[in-house]
């Protein structure tokens, strides 16, 4: 377990599952249960972000053949979102990939100075909709930018 002044990071339990969804959907705008969990499977490691015993957030680590992707990552500050990437990449050696939504300008210019370079800006696109949901500013890293 990792923790700091305020939040402690620990693997995620089963336990933790609806609280993880509950904050997914308010993050992303929408319910997304079972893609959830088959990303839970697919990942080396799962974590929960903690405030005493409340869950305020989570990460995920999805290992390729040559890098490692971070996300979703879903922190209630920047300052929260790094302690989950520092956790999540603390044994990786290689590459590692972050797709950072564009409102997160500080949380982008945080890993910049971490040595994350900017690639590119990946596309939101959506279908059968007039408008994206309304979203709480949580989500630091999506899935991937098929899954969002």
């Amino acid at each position: 377990m990792i923790a700091n002044e305020k939040y402690t990071l620990e693997a995620m339990k089963n336990e933790n599952f609806t609280n993880v969804v509950h904050i997914d959907e308010q993050a992303f705008g929408a319910k997304r249960q079972t893609f959830l969990i088959h990303r839970m499977r697919q990942a080396k490691e799962c974590i929960v972000l903690k405030e005493g015993d409340s869950v305020k957030g989570f990460g995920m680590a999805i290992a390729y053949r040559d890098y490692l992707r971070l996300g979703p990552i879903i922190a209630p500050n920047t300052a929260a979102a790094l302690l989950i990437i520092h956790r999540l990449a603390e044994n990786h050696t290689g590459t590692i990939r972050i797709d950072v939504p564009a409102e997160q300008i500080e949380f982008t210019q945080a890993i910049e100075s971490e040595g994350f370079e900017f690639v590119n800006q990946p596309p939101i696109m959506m279908m059968n909709g007039q408008s994206l949901s309304n979203r709480n500013g949580t989500l630091y890293s999506i899935s991937a930018q098929i899954f969002g």
